[in-house]
């Protein structure tokens, strides 16, 4: 399971490098894509190590409350923090905080992470996590629908990981059952 959270940490961070240095609309959107698909990601991982790595009830209650709470506060303060960054700075200054913020994810996912919880394997985990990336994907998709231009790059994009995931999905699903 972490190595799945590291892998999508490894992506917001190339994501957020692609956003850094975008010069144009096709590589702003496939660094947003990349950063929407793999921050779901790692919050679905990050609810999988919650529930597996406590075993008491009562703790495990309490730590899912916790999260439920503090991850809503997060999306109401972040974009206002972004926002008065951008408007103090520059709006380079916003990914260039998010690559701060994956280098440091990779190194707690690494260094902090038990190395019990790394080597432990706790069932198939594919299933899970691309029904996350499917539902992020299709989200994308449904969001940039209406994007002016001559290509709708982000619908395209999100459209195409949508379909690839579902399709994985599938064979996997196929692939277990027989």
């Amino acid at each position: 399971l972490p190595i799945f959270l590291l892998v999508a940490v490894v992506i917001f961070t190339l994501g957020s490098i692609g956003v850094l240095f975008a010069n144009g609309q096709v590589l702003l959107s496939l660094g947003l894509l990349l950063e929407g698909m793999a921050a779901t990601v790692m919050s679905v991982v990050a609810l999988g190590l919650l529930g597996s790595s406590i075993t008491d009830d009562g703790q495990r209650a309490n730590a899912f409350a916790t999260y439920g709470t503090i991850s809503p506060i997060i999306y109401l303060i972040l974009p206002l923090f972004a926002g008065w960054i951008i408007g103090a700075f520059s709006w380079r200054v916003v990914p260039g905080a998010w690559i701060m913020l994956g280098v440091l994810g990779a190194a707690a996912t690494l260094f902090l992470l038990p190395k019990s919880q790394r080597a432990r394997t706790s069932g198939e985990l594919y299933t899970p996590l691309l029904a996350g990336l499917v539902l992020a994907a299709v989200v994308q998709t449904l969001s940039h629908l209406g994007d002016s231009g001559s290509t709708p790059t982000r619908s395209i994009l999100s459209g195409i990981v949508a379909l690839v995931s579902i399709a994985v999905l599938i064979a996997i699903w196929r692939r277990s059952s027989a």
